[in-house]
Order: C-alpha cells, then sequence, then structure tokens
C-alpha cells in the first residue's frame, strides 16, 4: 500500500509526531498537502496562545528647513501582527496587523481585535483612528522594523523580546505615491530570503485633513498583513527553545 491510498487520518496521526519545520517539507507532496497545512495551522495558532508575536514598528519621520532653521517632526506607532492562515499553495503564514493599546504589551495574549479598542470615527486626527492608520506629511518617510516578543501566557507578564537585525527593515517614501488619486494597494519586501513582505493601503487624504496642521498629511497609511515564510517562523521558534532548554539545564 502506497503513502497516497491512506486515508487522511492516518496521515494526519503520522504527521503529528514530526517537527513543523518536517511537516513543511511535506507538505509539497501532493497527497499530504491538506492534511500537512491544518497541522501548520494548527500549530501557527497554538504559537499565538503561547504568547508569540510579531511587532512592528512604524516610525514617520519629516524634516522641515525654515529660515534656515531645521524642524523634525517624528512619530511611531507600534503594531502586533497575529496569525491568520497558511497559503495552502505555497505555504506562507500570514499575520493580520493591528495597533496595540496604550497598555504596551500587556494583554498580547488575548488582544481585543481592533474595532473593540477603540471608538474609529474616520477624517478626526485627534481622535484612536489615528492609531488605526498613519497619517504621511508630503516628503515624509516612514520606516519599519520587525521585533520578535513572548508574552507568558498565564502571567501576561514580557517573556521575551528582541529586534531582528537590520535586514528585517523596509522604508516608504511619501513622495513616490504623492500622485494617487484613490486607494490603492501595495506590498513592501522587508527580508528577502525569508519572504517577508508588508501589504498595506495608501488611502489619499481629504481636503479637509490635508489642511490640518501640523502634519497636513496627504496619504493615510493601513497596514493589513504581514507574510513570511513556514520555516523561517518555526526556526525563530526553535532557536527560542533550545536557548531555553541551555538556560534551565546550565551546569555550574
Amino acid at each position: 500500500m502506497t503513502i497516497n491510498a491512506l486515508p487522511s487520518e492516518i496521515h494526519y496521526h503520522i504527521l503529528h509526531y514530526l517537527p513543523s519545520k518536517d511537516i513543511t517539507k511535506l507538505a509539497y507532496i501532493a497527497c499530504l498537502a491538506d492534511t500537512a497545512t491544518l497541522l501548520l495551522t494548527e500549530r501557527a495558532r497554538a504559537s499565538m496562545k503561547e504568547g508569540w508575536r510579531l511587532m512592528i514598528g512604524a516610525v514617520t519621520r519629516l524634516s522641515h528647513v525654515e529660515n534656515d532653521r531645521e524642524s523634525v517632526y517624528e512619530e511611531g506607532i507600534e503594531h502586533v501582527c497575529q496569525f491568520s492562515h497558511v497559503n495552502p499553495r505555497t505555504l506562507q503564514l500570514y499575520f493580520t496587523v493591528q495597533t496595540i493599546s496604550d497598555d504596551g504589551y500587556c494583554s498580547l495574549v488575548n488582544i481585543a481585535p481592533v474595532q473593540a479598542q477603540f471608538n474609529i470615527v474616520p477624517g478626526d486626527l485627534g481622535s484612536n483612528s489615528a492609531q488605526q492608520c498613519i497619517f504621511l506629511p508630503a516628503d515624509s518617510t516612514t520606516n519599519f522594523q520587525i521585533n520578535l516578543v513572548k508574552e507568558n501566557a498565564k502571567t501576561q507578564l514580557l517573556e521575551y523580546a528582541t529586534s531582528l537585525d537590520d535586514s528585517f527593515t523596509g522604508q516608504l517614501a511619501t513622495r513616490d505615491h504623492s500622485s494617487l488619486t484613490s486607494e490603492a494597494a501595495n506590498n513592501l519586501c522587508l527580508q528577502e530570503s525569508v519572504g517577508m513582505w508588508l501589504h498595506f493601503r495608501l488611502v489619499p487624504c481629504s481636503e479637509e485633513l490635508r489642511q490640518q496642521p501640523p502634519l497636513y498629511p496627504i496619504l493615510s497609511l493601513h497596514l493589513d498583513t504581514l507574510e513570511t515564510s513556514a520555516t523561517w517562523w518555526w526556526d525563530v521558534l526553535d532557536q527560542y527553545e533550545t536557548a531555553g532548554y541551555f538556560i534551565d539545564h546550565r551546569y555550574w
């Protein structure tokens, strides 16, 4: 009997005992693809319940020179990435991007949907809607940095945090999109070797918003999803587990 003749329940039972990285490799075998994708989805969701999160730091900066004096505007917003789904064809992992509350890292495990956290009032720069998108003045640049954090699921305290190296970064220049007249979907490569892409939308601001100081924004940036390879995600978690093992089992 060949493996493709076995029922999916047997496939599931066999794959269940394998490391996630091995399941990712076997997912390219046609008869195992559906079962492997199901298991990878379950394990990615489990990593969220354990408190793992990717964070995106977005810093918008604008330098302005007037009367030989330079003034600098800088605004930083933190976003948390929640696992959404596995692409069954490419096996890429997709994470929805949400802004976090003023509490910081607390309660990442039980983070509420964005709409439940804030009262969204479209077009109001002074409301919490400003935390749902990033307002971009003309000639500004927005830099993205990826961080990895783990919150203790029981205590809801931050257990681990690190900034990924400088190869996990990206920049968006407003001037490259200043001619937009309607909403447009875009993506930005943050790390080519692991297939990490940030998917976002740019929306032209209304004339009323364009006249509001101090930003006078011309675009609003909406971060939608973060995409990365499943193999990279499992490697990151395995590195943490290995380091934790040697810390917990060190000999003096």
